[in-house]
């Protein structure tokens, strides 16, 4: 038999019971307690060293759990604890176990397809791109999750911190694979009239399944539409950094997002969620992406930064009235779009001082219409061009 886990902190094993509708019933007295329970019992005014746990099926299973994780019989609590969930939940104490250890984690595996292997293993450089791309697939979906848009210019500094909270757990075999944990909020989660408030790592898993999910239909269906909702699922960046772990694995690769049974919004939602993903994916993943990023509405903005291109095709002393042929870029530093490169087309008097500014290192300010051309950036109708 192999060995139970008593290395569970009793806190996790008291988030699990209570995540799997167990409930303390401390009022009750213990059907047949230990001597040392009756020692306590006996005690006026002694506190309990333990916990009572009631399941909620009408047989009313009692689980005691040990509040001090130093008690000499701790260890011996912890095993009975998980032979008895053994024998209520029908499955092995290890997997149960396994569970309560990851009670505050997330669980995102992916697997690489055999024949990408080499002896079993993978080259090291394949094994950080794949991770540092995972990274990038959860920042992407947390900066979406902040901000629910066709696409983003840069990562919120939110998106990375979370990301960076994450951690890269063991690696298992059969296809070789990579275990990600995404940790959840650790305070207990407050209630409102709206029932339980989920915490922010958990929606960004969620709005990462629901894109993964609509790649899944996108392809089945063979409609693009099912996989345009930006507002629920993934971004272009997202759909592109989807396309980027599938392409550079050879195409073909798996992934399983694991929910915690911790903050389940709906008690009869799945909590394993698992995708096949082939190069049918990345071509999915990149035309979508693409169509995202041709949703982009032009918006009036002033366009402030410094200039790093010029371009005039004519005498810009002869001030001719044709603005066509003088053009500047800036580099803009745009709240949602991040650093971009912005070309404007100037008359020949506003070229001049685009030409002075950039001599003297100033800063140029245009108002206009932003408008997104390709993969390119451009103001239509410039107007009040200022130095500074």
């Amino acid at each position: 038999m192999t060995p139970l886990r008593p290395d569970l902190p009793s806190n996790f094993i008291r988030a699990y019971l209570q995540s799997t509708g167990w409930s303390i019933a401390n009022h009750r007295p213990l059907h047949e307690p230990s001597s040392g329970e009756r020692l306590f019992a006996k005690r006026w005014g002694a506190p309990r060293t333990f916990d009572l746990f009631v399941s909620s099926d009408p047989s009313q299973v009692e689980l005691v759990v040990p509040r001090d994780e130093r008690s000499a019989d701790y260890q011996r609590r912890v095993q009975d604890t998980l032979r008895t969930l053994e024998e209520v939940e029908e499955r092995p104490s290890q997997s149960i176990a396994t569970e309560i250890l990851f009670i505050n984690f997330d669980l995102i595996k992916s697997a690489l397809s055999n024949s990408y292997l080499v002896y079993d293993a993978i080259p090291l450089d394949s094994a950080i791109d794949h991770v540092g791309r995972m990274r990038d697939l959860l920042s992407s979906s947390a900066t979406t999750e902040i901000s629910p848009r066709p696409f983003y210019g840069r990562v919120r500094k939110a998106a990375v911190e979370y990301s960076s909270r994450c951690l890269f757990g063991h690696t298992y075999q059969g296809s070789f694979g990579f275990t990600v944990q995404s940790p959840l909020t650790t305070e207990e989660f407050q209630q409102s009239l709206f029932g339980p408030t989920i915490p922010f790592e958990r929606k960004v898993l969620v709005r990462l399944v629901n894109g993964l999910d609509s790649v899944k239909a996108a392809q089945k269906e063979n409609n693009l539409e099912l996989a345009m909702d930006p507002e629920t699922g993934l971004s272009a960046n997202g759909f592109d950094i989807l396309a980027d772990i599938v392409e550079n694995a050879g195409g073909q690769v798996s992934l399983e997002v694991a929910f915690s049974r911790r903050w389940q919004p709906k008690p009869d939602s799945p909590r394993v969620e698992t995708f096949e993903f082939s190069q049918q994916t990345v071509e999915v993943s990149r035309e979508a992406a693409e169509k995202l990023r041709a949703t982009y509405q032009p918006v009036e903005k002033t366009i402030v930064g410094r200039i790093i291109n010029l371009r005039n095709t004519t005498d810009p002393s002869q001030l001719m009235p044709t603005a066509d042929s003088r053009e500047v870029v800036i580099d803009f530093e745009d709240e949602d779009l991040g650093e971009i490169k912005v070309r404007i087309a100037l008359n020949a008097a506003d070229y001049l001082k685009a030409v002075e500014a950039h001599k003297l290192g100033q800063r140029l300010a245009v108002d206009g219409l932003l408008e997104r051309h390709g993969l390119r950036y451009i103001i239509r109708n410039s107007l009040q061009v200022r130095v500074f």
